[in-house]
């Protein structure tokens, strides 16, 4: 960060780019941050660094983002299972909780790892996680705030990680940091426990494919439709604001852990031949 812009070597910032962002339509995205940065200093300053913005000319270019831009697609169950026991074999507690909390409430990434120590209500009548906007972020794609109540076990597990765990504010004090370097790490060590047993299958595969998969399992199970928005957070369409009104503050807490514990019970949530 001490480095003049000037004194900037332009093959190693492509190829840092590249390997901090192999994925073209993040890389993309990411560059315009730069571009916007050079932009403001150049106006400040009125030093042209025009030539910075050429460091980053094909560095990515439309197709390679379209080609990158593929659906997500749940995990089978059996992918599910190897991802979930690669993390518990491989990695250190907090993010072997991370991933749990994951899978068993569909949560969004971000809405997970941005978790405050008071979202996690594990005294409660029915113990539940809270997501909702906090001091550290705020809830992705304008989601609905919901309580989703967790089984006895992810609450056993939960109060066996706070007590080995020196913590601040945050349930993750280390990929709980809501930088793009942290969040873009995580995205990283996560993917590399992942493997799909689909190859014919274009469709990515990702730790966000646990949120996909949970979605299918609340289908598995015939969950109301209302319920499932819910406890998903898709509360930013008209639609699913309607039928949340009519089932999701309606029904007793639980009734929503009857169908969480149903939906994270069932073996079997997808057609994938």
């Amino acid at each position: 960060m001490d480095t003049p812009l000037k004194e900037l070597d332009k093959q190693t910032i492509r190829e840092t780019v590249r390997d901090l962002w192999p994925i073209a339509g993040t890389r993309q995205k990411n560059i315009s941050f730069f571009k916007a940065a050079f932009k403001i200093y150049s106006d400040e300053t009125d030093e042209d660094v025009t030539g910075l913005n050429r460091i980053f000319s094909n560095i990515v270019t439309d197709d390679e983002a379209r080609r990158d831009k593929r659906p997500r697609r749940s995990f089978t169950p059996e992918e599910q299972g190897i991802f979930i026991k690669n993390v518990m074999d491989n990695e250190a507690d907090e993010l072997k909780l991370l991933v749990q909390i994951m899978s068993a409430t569909g949560a969004r990434n971000s809405e997970v790892t941005g978790l405050e120590l008071n979202d996690v209500k594990l005294d409660a009548e029915i113990p539940n996680i809270k997501y909702r906007d906090n001091s550290v972020r705020l809830l992705d794609k304008k989601g609905l705030e919901r309580s989703v109540p967790i089984s006895k076990e992810l609450v056993d597990d939960i109060k066996k990680y706070l007590e080995a765990t020196e913590l601040n504010s945050l349930l993750f004090p280390y990929w709980g940091q809501q930088t793009s370097y942290i969040q873009n790490k995580l995205s990283l060590v996560l993917t590399s426990h992942i493997e799909n047993k689909r190859p014919h299958d274009i469709r990515r595969l990702s730790a966000y494919s646990l949120r996909h998969s949970f979605i299918d399992k609340m289908d598995a199970v015939e969950m109301p439709l209302g319920i499932a928005m819910y406890l998903t957070g898709h509360g930013q369409y008209e639609a699913a604001l309607r039928v949340h009104k009519q089932y999701g503050t309606g029904t007793p807490p639980e009734m929503h852990l009857k169908y969480v514990l149903k939906a994270n019970a069932i073996e079997n949530w997808g057609n994938f031949d």
